[in-house]
């Protein structure tokens, strides 16, 4: 920052107590805060919530969510009985798709709130975006299909 090179910046998923630490140790040795956080973030990881949006928000931080669709299970791309993909995700953190875990079970692709024109991937994209703590809900598929 001193060169010129960036204006500011920010952390990415860093619990509530590490935010606050680094701000204090940056103000006893007169160096910049933290601007921003970028929490994961979406109907099934809503732990931010308790603790890091409400110290970003103490803070004068930017909140820039990531994960809104849950790595694909509020799309319906991972089902509860479908194929196990060896590719990507699946390959990488394969206990994330484990298909005898709750929270994968509840995640089928279903019409939320009985509304035939509400699918699960909209309403999951869109919840996180009337709420003034969030600065940006970042969206992305990693495939134009998607």
């Amino acid at each position: 920052m001193r060169a010129g090179k960036i204006r500011t910046f920010g952390c990415s998923t860093y619990p509530a107590f590490e935010i606050v630490e680094s701000h204090r140790v940056a103000e006893q040795r007169g160096l910049m805060r933290f601007r921003t956080e970028q929490p994961p973030y979406n109907l099934l990881a809503r732990g931010a919530e308790r603790d890091v949006l409400p110290v970003a928000e103490r803070e004068s931080m930017g909140v820039l969510t990531w994960s809104p669709l849950a790595f694909g299970f509020l799309t319906g791309h991972h089902r509860k009985n479908g194929p196990v993909r060896a590719q990507g995700r699946t390959a990488i953190r394969p206990e994330w798709f484990d298909r005898a875990d709750p929270v994968t079970a509840r995640t089928e692709d279903q019409r939320p709130m009985n509304r035939p024109a509400s699918t699960a991937r909209r309403v999951s994209s869109s919840w996180a975006l009337p709420c003034l703590r969030i600065s940006s809900p970042s969206l992305r598929g990693t495939a134009p299909s998607r």
